[in-house]
């Protein structure tokens, strides 16, 4: 497993700046090499099975502040529910410590 560190003094003196959090995140998305992808739509649609194949997008994040009791880590999913992927359903949610368990 990948991680990437930082000291939290650093991160909470530039909090006030929305732009710093963003090069954060550029920063840490790089390190850990990290790439957001694009889906060449036409290119799947075109492919001689996608007439009979259905196709679903998701994506799913998970944020651990730290690991307590009263600050749980913050897991998210979502995901396209119809079959031209304009309507989609997503669900945030805490994950408490030790055990990993999810609060609904």
């Amino acid at each position: 497993m990948v991680t990437q560190c930082t000291r939290f003094d650093r991160l909470m003196s530039n909090s006030d700046n929305r732009k710093m959090d963003i090069i954060w995140q550029k920063k840490f998305n790089a390190k850990l090499g990290g790439v957001n992808q694009l889906v060449s739509l036409m290119r799947a649609l075109a492919s001689p099975s996608a007439r009979s194949d259905v196709f679903m997008f998701f994506g799913i994040d998970c944020t651990h502040i730290t690991c307590s009791r009263e600050r749980p880590s913050i897991a998210a999913i979502i995901g396209s529910k119809d079959s031209t992927s304009t309507q989609c359903a997503g669900r945030v949610v805490q994950q408490f410590s030790p055990k990993g368990k999810i609060a609904l």
